[in-house]
């Protein structure tokens, strides 16, 4: 899903796989948070710390529609050796099913709250932060206040009829240290 140009054909249309920057992700204690601004949770795996490049997977779906695929972090240029389940509370793959999603950084969780209470409308905060659109699909990311690096990720997971859970995975280079963390947003069966 996020090699440039990939081809294949789904419902006898062919589905052609565009990667796009989204921008950069600060992790300053690893301890990473997914899931929608209003209903998220930390997973187990700690990712590795630092200020990391997500991109987003679009499938075009149709001539005039492009969708998300799927997001990613990519924590470093190592291959990718096994992939597991990205879990959260109690062990489970929990997922998120949401029409928006996020990556933050557990400390970083309180600033975007804040955020968040002080906007004028409940949906300002979303709004706010300039994106990157096209043909159905828009992400952004975003600092809370002006003193930090770019904290948080957001994406449209395509859907408002909370189709999800929408599960996430960690991409594991040879010596079992997270290389990504992809979340699948159900697009491509």
């Amino acid at each position: 899903m996020f090699t440039q140009g990939f081809g294949f054909v789904a419902k006898t249309k062919k589905q052609v796989f565009t990667v796009v920057p989204v921008g950069m992700l600060h992790l300053p204690s690893g301890r990473l948070v997914i899931g929608t601004a209003y209903d998220s949770f930390p997973l187990t795996r700690l990712a590795p710390s630092g200020i990391f490049s997500v991109e987003a997977s679009l499938a075009t779906v149709s001539d005039d529609e492009s969708r998300i695929a799927g997001v990613r972090i990519v924590f470093s240029g190592e291959p990718v050796a096994t992939w597991e389940v990205a879990d959260g509370d109690f062990g489970s793959a929990r997922g998120f099913a949401a029409p928006d999603g996020l990556y933050i950084d557990a400390q970083l969780l309180p600033a975007l709250q804040v955020y968040i209470e002080e906007s004028t409308s409940p949906d300002e905060w979303y709004y706010d932060p300039p994106k990157k659109e096209g043909k159905t699909w828009q992400v952004a990311c975003f600092a809370p206040d002006d003193d930090r690096p770019e904290t948080c990720t957001m994406f449209g997971t395509n859907s408002y009829n909370n189709d999800g859970p929408y599960i996430s995975y960690w991409g594991l280079d040879a010596n079992g240290t997270p290389a990504m963390l992809v979340t699948d947003l159900k697009l491509v069966d």
